[in-house]
């Protein structure tokens, strides 16, 4: 507990920075509930946790219900217990990664809390705080390992990553990145260690990182076992995974990493080509940084290696799938925050080994880089905070278009001739097929298209959770028939036009039939 806040205090500005950001970035979503497809499907669970191999999620749903209290997506709980374990997380990266000055804690929250992977989370509020305890769960365990190697401490680690893991797999890509860039840390903050010294440290990392995997493993099929459940298709999860395919995953995720789009996250040309310009001047840093040092040339080999791995780390996910067709989801790649981090640690320790009392062109040329990075981080810590608000007021309003659109059904079923409350409400070609002329559409809005936030009117009233939008948005609950064979087998059926066009809804056979498509 001393060494906890010990930790803290000297980092709390990473975690002060963290809350003012989040509740910039983020407010609008904690203060209101905009809830669509997942969420409004399980408003009031953890949605799949076994058949997903997620059974350290499960554990959070049985303590839930076995403390009476269940589980509600409430935005402002669960959106400041979110922000919370941020702050905490990026408390225990500074820590890990030595970011000590002002600036860089600042920058390190600030990357943490405004990165649209964290709104991307929040569109799946019921989610969202067990996902960012799992972050924090990685975080902890790097830092165990990170301090002392004991025994006791490189146990603890692979239980809290076999337990991250278990409650969301891509953990898995926030440890190996945060790895990735310690052990770059440690060879540009310690010149005096040699090469054994640093493939010592990397194998035990490697060892703690595949000791919580296989754990995970282990539990998982103990798990499965007791449940009597079997893995979902669901990504090709309970698939067989193909080596011979690795090549072409590794290309395919250093195409997607240089890109910069980031599944969505850096919609604009002109934000993934500053991505781009991030990683040029990461990696100017790491060359000035080693170029300037007296270690030797295998080292600085070795550092190069590892600044050509983080692309992999970083993209973890990629490598997830059985499947060819993986969909990597922007909720999934919160590891991508290290983009930012990496520099943010670079900086600290080019400007430690800098001179500063001289004028020298190399100082100089250290100042303005360092510069040049801190400008184009703050900007992207802006920008995403805005963009962040750009996604919730898009969807607060797709949301509204979205209800009024099935109010005006709702008005139009009860208003029809020969109506029963008694009756059933049958949909034919409906949803997915749904086609209405007054849909509305913004060509601004299509910007924000990360996921979560990629919906329109059109899409969100053809969503699965359709059922579930009526019944909490509208209150509206009848008896459904969807696309039954027997009422399109009617002859009355048709004869009927499509809605939204008059005629498209009758009373057939005692049912209140809607024809949407022919």
């Amino acid at each position: 507990m001393e060494e906890w806040k010990k930790v803290f205090l000297s980092k709390r500005l990473a975690f002060l920075t963290v809350v003012l950001v989040g509740l910039l970035a983020h407010g609008f979503m904690m203060m209101n509930k905009i809830s669509y497809h997942d969420d409004i499907h399980v408003l009031f669970n953890l949605g799949a946790t076994m058949d997903l191999g997620r059974w350290g999620l499960e554990i959070i749903a049985w303590l839930s219900r076995a403390t009476g209290l269940g589980w509600c997506s409430t935005p402002l709980f669960m959106g400041s217990l979110s922000l919370v374990l941020i702050g905490m997380s990026a408390v225990l990266v500074c820590e890990i990664l030595h970011i000590d000055s002002r600036k860089g804690m600042i920058l390190t929250g600030g990357i943490m809390a405004a990165f649209p992977v964290v709104a991307s989370t929040f569109a799946f509020m019921f989610t969202a705080a067990p996902y960012f305890f799992a972050y924090f769960l990685i975080s902890l365990s790097v830092y165990l390992v990170s301090r002392r190697h004991t025994a006791k401490r490189c146990a603890a680690a692979v239980f809290l990553m076999a337990l991250s893991t278990g409650i969301y797999q891509a953990s898995l890509a926030v440890c190996a990145s945060l790895i990735v860039v310690l052990l770059i840390d440690h060879v540009l903050e310690y010149p005096e260690r040699s090469f054994a010294d640093h493939m010592k440290e990397a194998f035990l990392y490697a060892g703690t990182l595949l000791g919580g995997l296989a754990l995970y493993f282990i539990v998982n099929q103990l798990a499965l076992k007791l449940t009597d459940t079997e893995l979902s298709s669901y990504q090709g999860m309970n698939g067989t995974y193909e080596i011979a395919k690795l090549p072409g995953k590794v290309l395919g995720t250093y195409h997607d990493f240089l890109g910069g789009g980031y599944t969505g996250i850096n919609g604009t040309h002109f934000l993934s080509h500053g991505v781009k310009a991030v990683i040029v001047l990461t990696v100017i840093g790491v060359l000035a940084g080693l170029y300037q040092s007296k270690r030797a040339r295998i080292v600085k080999a070795w550092a190069l290696f590892l600044t050509a791995l983080f692309p992999i780390a970083a993209y973890l996910v990629n490598f997830f799938s059985t499947e060819d067709s993986l969909r990597v989801h922007t909720l999934m790649v919160y590891s991508l925050v290290f983009v930012f981090i990496f520099p943010v640690c670079v900086m600290e320790r080019v400007r430690r080994e800098a001179k500063q009392e001289t004028k020298d062109a190399a100082t100089r040329g250290i100042k303005a880089w360092n510069y040049a990075l801190g400008c184009v981080l703050v900007f992207f810590i802006t920008a995403y905070v805005s963009i962040d608000n750009a996604a919730y007021l898009k969807m607060n309003f797709v949301q509204e278009q979205t209800t009024a659109w099935y109010q005006t059904l709702v008005t139009r079923i009860k208003s029809v001739d020969g109506y029963r409350d008694e009756y059933p409400v049958v949909l034919l070609g409906f949803p997915y097929w749904t086609e209405d002329q007054s849909f509305f559409h913004s060509d601004w809005f299509d910007g924000i298209a990360f996921d979560g936030f990629d919906y329109d009117q059109r899409r969100l009233v053809n969503d699965y959770a359709w059922e579930r939008y009526l019944r909490y948005h509208l209150g509206y609950e009848p008896d459904f028939y969807v696309n039954d064979e027997e009422w399109w087998q009617l002859p009355e059926i048709k004869t009927m036009n499509c809605y939204p066009d008059d005629g498209s809804i009758k009373v057939v056979n005692e049912g209140i039939v809607v024809k949407f498509v022919e």
